[in-house]
């Protein structure tokens, strides 16, 4: 029984996350977060005492409030499907409310996660081509930098011919190999800075929650109310409960890192809060009459 559960589990998980991948939203804002992130070295004009600061610190909270959006999105999307009867047909079927709600977060978890990937590549290209501050003045790595931006035309012209001639979805497709040829860019500049990776665990470590919160609002709420619900409880978290503790950008400053014990402390709090939230929707699921 234990093995079936999982296996129906996984297979939910892995739908939802390819429903999302190929949602044309979810390519858009992966998108416009990752050549926003790698176009900052053109626009920057302070170096805040560190060269490459800037746009460091810039592309992970870029990263931070768009995994929030790309949550949101993908919950909306739970909704309808709660709303229009797919959900209906779906749990027909010999299977658990609890297994199909957990297979949907699941799904979002792995969308999450290909976007944080993504976000990686991009941040860690933009921090290594911005300018560099001499006695002589400065300057930007543009060369490494326009063949970085190059990868992610590459990855639209690739979902363009694949559908054109295997007649897959483009969206799909597009989403899937961008984080696969942005990983490619990081290989052009020099001075890369792996530190900053270390911080995208504790964004996801806090963006999780955030997914089991809207997860549980979106089963009781349309998408609107939904995000505000979202945002509203997110934002009281960051002010009242030291949720800025999982954005620490001053331990990156001079090649720093996020270390290991910092993370192992943020853990426990990130895994109990997407457990109770993610119970509580499974109780509120469980509760509703017809589904």
């Amino acid at each position: 029984m234990c093995l079936k559960t999982l296996k129906q589990l996984i297979a939910i998980a892995r739908f939802s996350a390819l429903e999302h991948l190929g949602t044309p939203a979810v390519l858009l804002l992966t998108l416009t977060a990752t050549i926003g992130t790698m176009l900052l070295p053109l626009f920057q004009f302070q170096r805040f005492s560190e060269d490459g600061r800037l746009a460091r610190d810039c592309g992970l909270a870029t990263t931070f409030l768009f995994g929030i959006f790309l949550i949101c999105g993908c919950m909306a999307s739970l909704h309808r499907t709660l709303k229009n009867g797919t959900a209906a047909i779906a749990l027909t079927k010999p299977l658990s409310r609890g297994v199909w709600f957990c297979g949907h977060l699941g799904g979002t978890i792995l969308t999450l996660f290909w976007f944080l990937l993504t976000m990686g590549a991009a941040i860690l290209t933009a921090e290594a081509c911005s300018p560099r501050y001499h006695t002589s003045g400065s300057y930007a790595d543009l060369h490494s930098l326009f063949y970085a931006l190059l990868f992610p035309i590459a990855a639209l012209v690739f979902g363009a011919l694949n559908h054109r001639l295997r007649g897959c979805r483009f969206t799909l497709t597009a989403a899937l190999s961008l984080p696969l040829l942005l990983w490619i860019t990081p290989l052009f500049p020099k001075q890369l800075h792996w530190g900053s990776l270390s911080l995208l665990i504790t964004i996801a470590l806090f963006l999780i929650q955030v997914l089991a919160l809207a997860g549980m609002f979106a089963l009781i709420s349309p998408p609107g109310l939904m995000v505000c619900l979202t945002f509203f409880f997110t934002g009281a978290t960051l002010i009242l409960a030291h949720g800025a503790a999982y954005l620490p950008l001053d331990t990156l400053a001079y090649g720093g890192t996020v270390s290991a014990r910092i993370i192992l402390l943020l853990l426990p709090q990130s895994i109990a809060e997407f457990l109770l939230f993610t119970w509580m929707g499974i109780q509120l699921l469980s509760r509703r009459e017809a589904v």
